[in-house]
């Protein structure tokens, strides 16, 4: 597998990533926070287990649509049932195209996501070597 790293394309060994999860998308992070700031909740609060709060679920749709995540992937990260977050990326997405008030949310989730550093192809993935 190979990353990019400093404006280079590194090769790195898939079971190193998967035994020491050096490798991390900051793009996710970014996503994260943004969403916090949005619904005046820690990035914790959107990492909790047992509870499925309007932000987390919020975070798992723009993870999905945005970085085009499978939302098996995103369940797991999430500890979220998987067919639970389908039903609900589905029901918003449903509702972004519907409602006035969640078009206008998500766009502007979405232009802050894309107006970040984060989001360009130099700082995709950050390994800590």
């Amino acid at each position: 597998m190979y990353v990019f790293r400093e404006n280079s394309i590194l090769p790195i060994a898939l079971k190193h990533i998967v035994l020491t999860g050096e490798v991390e998308d900051y793009r996710i992070k970014q996503i994260e926070e943004i969403v916090a700031s949005e619904f005046n909740v820690s990035v914790h609060d959107l990492d909790t287990f047992y509870r499925d709060t309007e932000a987390k679920i919020m975070c798992c749709f723009l993870v999905h649509t945005l970085l085009e995540y499978h939302v098996n992937s995103i369940a797991k990260k999430y500890r979220i049932y998987p067919a639970f977050l389908q039903t609900k990326i589905n029901e918003l997405f449903i509702k972004y195209l519907q409602d006035k008030a969640s078009f206008n949310l998500i766009t502007r989730l979405k232009d802050a996501f894309l107006n970040t550093e984060y989001s360009t192809a130099d700082s995709l993935i950050n390994t800590n070597n």
